[in-house]
């Protein structure tokens, strides 16, 4: 994946192995040619095509061979000037031979690639690259010529020697051409936030299929994070609008709301005050309603490529996300008495979000399960009944693919949820776990482990054996991903067999090993 052997700016991450070979090449050019040679012969021959890239940079680099000879490595070996991974150092040493190269050899090299190149558009740039780095040979002159008339239309491209150039663009802030529309936008949403969502959604274009959203909007976006992100009452203040703001364009709305959800989340991240907010689960119970009623959202009922990541980017996904942290008081540890409980309305308003078919609804229940052993805690019999209990694919093999893929995120257990029936779900979803993405099958590995490991019901104890039950439910890839972590026990830090809370968790965040683990 690396763009260029040279230093580039096309190459965003530094590789030091890389850059240690073609350095340490530098100096044994300069000081041992030899050697140099030697070196670049014995890549020449690899299988592995970073070190043929290297190689040919050398040939590119060394002052101990003509232009002539460093042109006849590639026509004499057609395969390295038409293999698209050595395209760029194939090109590199077009352009420093072929100045200083015979008319012979810059003919031979115009005939390999009119005979060789397959791809048209890639032929025209690279006779075109010759073109221009020999000026004075009516051949390569020719030839391109020919390529130009053949395609009136086309344009060589601007960096020919890349097969992909890419540029990107940095900003921070309001751009400065939008700050002149938008000169206090911060004031606007304080004051008049229906009127600064006026003038933010005004730069939308409704998109379809021929119609894409216009530039200025998404520099909208961008000026709505870096305001909300700077001053959190402005952001509150959007939202507040938000939650009753109507629009012919309410997928512009939904991505103003996600946008200023994104600051608000991070702000309650930072400032532990703010979760303790009444106005903030207020706003979001607002907000719910707006997603799940006006905003619009895809399909429900079909199933996501990875309903995690779906739900991390969606409205839905970030407003539970919002609400449980600002509920979370504390992670109830195992054992105490004083553990805090859900407050009525904050039950009330998590059985909302869980119980509903719609996207919105299949979002919150992913994220919510991502929280399940703390949120257990607070509220074990809301909780098991309405996280908990939808494990279970037996009632719904849909609806556990979503709450498993966001249990097995975390993956904690704790007694209670195995007496609650963790355990006896986790042996009706073996035989599913294959269905979910890599993440989740590695986490159902780590959890059934841990369990076996670590948990007070004995995996086989005969009056229940339920490792044997899980092992016949389990198919071929979780069964052997289970025996390779049984094999690397060591490596997890384990816990008393008798004091779980965290049954499991400690398999999927090992530490240091023990002298002693258990067998």
């Amino acid at each position: 994946m690396r763009q260029a052997i040279e230093p580039h700016s096309q190459d965003n991450d530094p590789d030091p192995l890389v850059d240690a070979a073609r350095d340490l090449l530098d100096i044994q050019i300069q000081d041992q040619p030899d050697a140099a040679a030697e070196q670049i012969q014995a890549w020449e021959k690899s299988r592995w095509t970073i070190l043929q890239r290297l190689a040919l940079y050398g040939h590119t680099t060394r002052r101990d061979i003509t232009p002539d000879a460093k042109l006849a490595v590639l026509v004499e070996c057609p395969n390295w000037f038409v293999d698209r991974e050595l395209h760029h150092e194939a090109m590199s040493l077009i352009a420093a031979a072929l100045p200083d190269a015979s008319p012979s050899l810059v003919d031979q090299l115009v005939a390999a690639v009119r005979a060789l190149e397959t791809s048209d558009s890639i032929r025209s740039d690279k006779l075109g690259w010759i073109a221009r780095h020999a000026a004075g040979s009516r051949t390569a002159q020719a030839a391109f010529a020919a390529e130009r008339t053949a395609h009136p239309d086309w344009q060589v491209s601007d960096h020919p020697d890349f097969l992909h150039w890419i540029e990107v663009t940095v900003t921070s802030g309001i751009p400065d051409y939008y700050r002149a529309d938008l000169p206090d936008l911060a004031a606007l949403m304080l004051d008049a936030p229906a009127a600064a969502l006026e003038l933010i959604v005004s730069h939308y274009t409704d998109s379809d299929a021929e119609t894409a959203p216009s530039p200025r909007w998404f520099d909208a976006l961008r000026c709505v994070q870096a305001v909300t992100d700077e001053d959190l009452q402005a952001c509150l203040s959007l939202l507040e609008a938000l939650a009753s703001f109507e629009s012919p364009y309410m997928d512009a709305v939904a991505s103003v709301a996600s946008t200023a959800l994104s600051s608000l989340d991070q702000a309650v991240r930072q400032d532990d005050t703010l979760r303790e907010s009444t106005n903030i689960r207020r706003l979001c119970a607002r907000l719910w309603r707006a997603a799940t009623d006006r905003w619009p959202q895809p399909e429900p009922g079909t199933r996501e490529r990875d309903w995690t990541q779906a739900a991390a980017n969606s409205c839905a996904g970030k407003l539970a996300r919002l609400f449980l942290l600002t509920i979370k008081p504390r992670q109830p540890q195992p054992g105490d008495d004083d553990a805090t409980l859900l407050r009525a309305g904050d039950a009330l308003m998590l059985r909302v979000m869980l119980q509903g078919d719609t996207a919105a609804s299949h979002h919150a229940q992913n994220v919510c399960a991502q929280h399940l052993w703390w949120l257990h805690g607070l509220d074990r019999h809301g909780v098991g009944r309405h996280v908990l209990a939808s494990l279970d694919p037996t009632t719904s093999q849909e609806r556990a693919v979503r709450f498993w893929e966001g249990y097995l995120y975390h993956a904690r257990a704790s007694p209670e949820m195995i007496e609650d029936g963790l355990l006896e779900h986790l042996i009706a979803f073996a035989p599913h776990v294959n269905g979910c993405g890599r993440q989740p099958r590695e986490g159902f590995a780590h959890l059934t482990t841990g369990l076996s490991l670590y948990s007070t019901p004995q995996p086989l104890d005969p009056r229940s054996p339920w490792l044997n039950r899980l092992t016949v439910t389990s198919r071929e890839p979780t069964r052997v991903r289970f025996i390779q972590l049984g094999t690397n026990c060591r490596t997890c830090h384990p816990t008393s067999a008798n004091s779980t809370g965290t049954a499991g968790s400690t398999a999927t965040s090992p530490t240091e090993p023990t002298a002693n683990p258990p067998r």
